[in-house]
């Protein structure tokens, strides 16, 4: 009776996340989870405390970046790719609705930044937040500066696999602020639905755009295979697996192609990305203890 009862509460919650695969493996993973991991830093030594570990993986963190400078080529400004041929778009104000209206779509996350305002504590205080806050967004356009207040994240550190003493083993995980997050996502909507409008992405792009995810990508390319197929002519595929991929984009390059690509078509959201990219803080938590840097 039970079994029985526990198969059709599952069939249900299934049968409610159809057609949206988040959802069905959100669901999924609360049924069956995975066994947990120790993914904190173990000691490099006996010598080595919890806060000389903390500004060693803070070093290490935060050379990433002129370490991969050394190792590319000079940067070549010609190769900074197509920019779309259209007017420009100013942002406009965030009203106190918009600003509540982010608020709702942020997730119920106890993850906090430096702040210790959870998106919970932010979304049960909607009403009153939501004034201030849409002043502070219309400011930071208007003025084309992030607050620096919000530029200092968490760094966590999270164990990938091999030797747990070497620092190139641990991705980063990076806790920002929430507020900080409605901001961006008020701009990056923006810049989005202008770049949809321009028909700026290719129809094969399936990375970071509503409505599309990795089963799109393989229907695509399982489709151009098919054709190939019934066209008799063989096809070949070339896979390309970055490490430590996000390492691999240089920021300073990143924030060149905006300056010469966004701030062309939109001023505005160009400024205030590069500001928000300029001059940020991190400080590193390792076993509870923190490093500035």
């Amino acid at each position: 009776m039970k079994k029985d009862l526990q198969r059709e509460h599952i069939q249900s919650t299934l049968d409610e996340c159809t057609g949206d695969t988040r959802a069905t493996w959100k669901e999924l993973n609360k049924l069956w989870p995975t066994k947990s991991k120790q993914n904190h830093i173990m000691q490099i030594d006996q010598d080595t405390d919890a806060a000389a570990m903390a500004n060693l993986f803070n070093t290490h963190v935060a050379t990433v970046d002129q370490r991969l400078k050394d190792a590319l080529p000079p940067l070549n400004e010609n190769e900074f790719g197509y920019v779309p041929n259209a007017a420009g778009l100013e942002i406009g104000l965030c009203s106190s609705a918009d600003v509540y209206n982010l608020m709702k779509g942020l997730s119920n996350s106890n993850a906090c930044g430096v702040d210790g305002i959870t998106s919970r504590l932010l979304k049960s205080a909607g009403y009153s937040i939501c004034h201030p806050l849409s002043f502070i967004f219309n400011l930071s356009i208007s003025t084309n500066t992030f607050p620096s207040d919000w530029k200092t994240s968490i760094v966590v550190p999270l164990f990938k696999g091999g030797d747990r003493s070497d620092a190139n083993n641990y991705r980063p995980i990076s806790l920002l602020q929430v507020t900080s997050k409605l901001l961006e996502r008020w701009v990056h909507d923006k810049l989005y639905t202008y770049l949809q409008n321009v028909n700026f992405f290719l129809n094969q792009q399936s990375g970071f755009r509503k409505g599309y995810s990795t089963v799109t990508c393989l229907i695509d390319f399982l489709d151009g295979i098919y054709l190939n197929i019934e066209d008799g002519v063989v096809s070949g595929v070339l896979l390309l697996d970055l490490k430590k991929a996000f390492d691999s984009v240089h920021h300073a390059y990143l924030l060149r192609k905006l300056g010469q690509q966004v701030c062309m078509i939109m001023p505005q959201i160009g400024l205030v990305h590069i500001s928000a990219q300029n001059s940020r803080e991190q400080r590193l938590m390792v076993l509870n203890l923190m490093d500035l840097q």
